[in-house]
Parts: structure tokens; C-alpha cells; sequence
């Protein structure tokens, strides 16, 4: 367990300070007599090892940056915590002073549907769950990477020429299915042809699966492999066959340098620092927040040289539409879709 650790900085992702946002989700509910704080200690417990360059990572990463910047931010934290552990975990950080909890795994919800209660001044806070998961002082919270999984379908539905794509997954929860269809729907549109093979990992973080199924998808003539797994594998698996690449969360070209067409960056900084940042001011409220592109959450990593000029200018205009509102990428669990 370590405390106020350097921030590491992925070189295609830029870190967001502005925080005046407005959280997306469930309607405010009132907060009686704020009172502000001087010190915010937030304790974080990660699923994965903060080394897995993925989600693991970019949450300490973006956590250990907030602490290094704002010195009323305390950063306390454990990974590779198992849902069992979890419990004990959180109360020895509310001991020691911690009144925001971030447990960044849908499986800590239990955890902390049991906890809040007992501990109604700490606000607790998971991600991708929903309106049903809330509780008085719990808050859920995701990233809307479905927005570039549309772009990078467009991509590939133009770019291939196997008319095969293929996408290493780790479990079919809801938030997943939506990148995953926002690809499939996009890639369709653009190209009828298109076959998309999704296989599922059961595991977040495996990289030698991750890197078996990427393989198996290539021999099955998948030119583009699309990951959303907790390590860039899949992406180092298609650099080594000579395929091209979609990252996730952490930008794939320093794994995968000639494969990486782009990724869809996550950055957790204003997200956690508004969630933080009330907190201290005594203003925050329970809520989804769900944040995407156009709040800096999301973000296309910058494309690669394969892909060519005029279909760069097509898909770099859609993204800018998307980040200022004008194009509305839908979740695809629609039945119109």
C-alpha cells in the first residue's frame, strides 16, 4: 500500500484539468448542510495489478496524478484485491481516514452496499452500474468508449480486406455488449460484408489467454482485432501476425507500433477529481455518471499512418461531432438497432 505516488503518463493522452462538467445519469438529489473539508482521503482497490496497462492502471495512474496536483488529496490503495478481500480492505482504509472510497469493480457493489450504511459519511463509488445500484452516499460511475468502438467500426469496415473482424472480450456484461455492437453496427454500415467474431476471455486480465484468442481470430482471417480486456495482448498478438489494431484504455503504440490504428483512451481525471472535489466542498450528491467524449473521458488516440487520407478526415470529423454533442452515438442494446 503506498500513498501520493507519481501520476505515469501515456504519451497519446493528454490529462484533462477542467472540472466544471455536469454529471450525466439520475437526477441530483438535495444535499443538506454541506460542510467543506481541508483533506480528502480517497482509498482505491483495484480488481487487477496497477500494472496491468489497462483499467487497473489508468485509474492509479490518473488517481496518483490528482494527489501529486492537489495537495488536499490524499491516495491510499490496494490492487489485485479479490472480491473476498474486499471488505476488510475498505475498512482498514476508512480507518485510517478515508471518507471517498473507489472500489473500480462492478464486483465490489456488494461490498459496498453492505458498508454504506454503517459508514454514512464516506461516499463510496463503483463502476458500471445503474439508477437501481444507488444508495444515499453510493455513486456509480463509467467511461462511454462505445463512442470511438463506432468510430473504429467505421475504420474497419472500410479498411478490411478479409471482410473479418475480430473482437477478444472479456465477460458479455451489458456495458461491454454496447462497444462491442457500436463496432459491429458500424462496421455493417459501411460494409455489408463484414463478419465480426467476438470471442469472451471469462477473466479481465490474462494476457497469454488474451493473446491465444487473438490468434485463434486471426487464423479465422480477422485482419482487425478489437480488444476490451484489462491488457494490450491482443494488440501485441496482432503486431506479431501482421494485422492491424484497436487499443483500449492505454494507448496501444508503444505495444504495438505498427499495428495500432488508434485506441480508445480512457482518462478518469475529471470524472474523480468532480467526485472528489465535492466531497470536499460537502456538495456531492449520488448519481450515474456516466462521461464520455465530450467531457474528455473518452478520447480517440491519434490515427495511425494506415489509414488513408480522405477515410482520417471522415472519421476525425465524426469524433469532433461526437466531443461537441452534434453526433449522438446511441447504445446499442436498443431493439431498433
Amino acid at each position: 500500500m503506498k500513498r501520493r505516488i507519481s501520476g505515469l503518463v501515456c504519451a497519446c493522452l493528454a490529462l484533462l484539468l477542467a472540472v466544471s462538467l455536469v454529471a450525466l445519469g439520475c437526477p441530483p438529489q438535495p444535499v443538506v448542510d454541506p460542510v467543506p473539508v481541508d483533506i480528502v482521503t480517497v482509498g482505491a482497490i483495484y480488481i487487477g495489478p496497477i500494472g496491468d496497462y489497462g483499467w487497473s492502471y489508468v485509474a492509479h495512474r490518473d488517481l496518483s496524478y490528482l494527489a501529486e496536483k492537489y495537495d488536499w488529496i490524499e491516495y491510499i490503495y490496494a490492487d489485485a484485491v479479490p472480491f473476498p478481500e474486499a471488505e476488510g480492505v475498505i475498512r482498514d482504509f476508512i480507518d485510517k481516514g478515508a471518507t471517498v472510497i473507489i472500489a473500480h469493480s462492478f464486483g465490489y457493489r456488494g461490498v459496498l452496499h453492505m458498508l454504506a450504511p454503517e459508514f454514512p459519511e464516506v461516499k463510496f463509488h463503483f463502476p458500471g452500474g445503474f439508477q437501481g445500484h444507488l444508495m444515499p452516499n453510493v455513486a456509480t460511475y463509467y467511461w462511454n468508449e462505445y463512442e470511438v468502438r463506432y468510430l473504429t467500426g467505421l475504420i474497419a469496415g472500410k479498411m478490411t480486406e478479409t471482410n473479418v473482424l475480430g473482437f477478444v472480450a472479456a465477460h458479455p456484461i451489458l456495458r461491454l455488449i454496447w462497444g462491442i455492437n457500436a463496432h459491429i453496427y458500424a462496421a455493417q454500415r459501411v460494409n455489408p460484408d463484414v463478419t465480426v467474431h467476438v470471442t469472451f476471455a471469462g477473466v479481465w486480465y490474462n494476457p497469454p489467454l488474451e493473446k491465444e484468442i487473438a490468434h485463434s481470430l486471426i487464423d479465422l482471417g480477422a485482419d482487425f482485432i478489437s480488444y476490451h480486456t484489462d491488457s494490450p495482448a491482443a494488440g501485441i498478438a496482432a503486431q506479431k501476425r501482421g494485422v492491424f489494431a484497436f487499443g483500449k484504455a492505454l494507448c496501444l503504440v508503444p505495444f504495438a507500433p505498427d499495428a495500432a490504428v488508434t485506441t480508445a483512451l480512457l482518462d478518469w481525471t475529471t470524472l474523480f477529481k468532480y467526485l472528489i472535489q465535492g466531497v470536499r466542498d460537502g456538495t456531492w450528491q449520488t448519481g450515474v455518471f456516466d462521461w464520455g467524449m465530450a467531457e474528455g473521458t473518452v478520447k480517440m488516440a491519434p490515427l495511425g499512418p494506415m489509414v488513408p487520407p480522405e477515410l482520417r478526415e471522415q472519421i476525425e470529423l465524426k469524433a469532433q461531432q461526437i466531443r461537441e454533442g452534434e453526433l449522438i452515438v446511441p447504445r446499442f442494446d436498443d431493439p431498433k438497432w
